[in-house]
């Protein structure tokens, strides 16, 4: 018994001297001032920010991309539809050109035989 009680004396002396003087230990945060927890926080809003406007800028470019490869597209589509066009108009004005070289020829026979109709019948009524 007499040895606790000297154990808590001496427990309780060493509370009152060594308990009373606060242990200090340093943290990364608590060692920084306010001037470098502001830097890093910009720092970080940067490197935030950055990573933003990347990511835009790579966006922006597959959409130009996009518009480039539909534009090419579509010009392709509009040349081959001007093509087939100029095809069928060419083919319009033959067939055109063909019809009026029939109806020319239909002219000119029908001409002749209405001319050599009146010949004939000139011929008859002079007899």
């Amino acid at each position: 018994m007499l040895r606790t009680a000297a154990t808590n004396a001496i427990r309780a002396n060493s509370a009152v001297l060594f308990g009373a003087r606060r242990q200090l230990h340093q943290t990364p945060i608590a060692a920084k001032n306010v001037k470098e927890t502001v830097g890093d926080v910009a720092h970080d809003v940067n490197i935030k920010i950055g990573q933003g406007l990347a990511s835009a800028i790579e966006k922006g470019e597959e959409v130009a991309q996009a518009t480039k490869e539909t534009l090419e597209k579509t010009k392709e589509e509009a040349n081959q539809a001007a093509t087939a066009g100029e095809q069928k108009y060419d083919e319009a004005k033959s067939q055109t050109q063909k019809a009026a070289n029939i109806g020319k020829q239909k002219f000119n026979q029908a001409a002749a035989g209405a001319k050599e109709g009146k010949e004939d019948f000139k011929r008859e009524v002079s007899k």
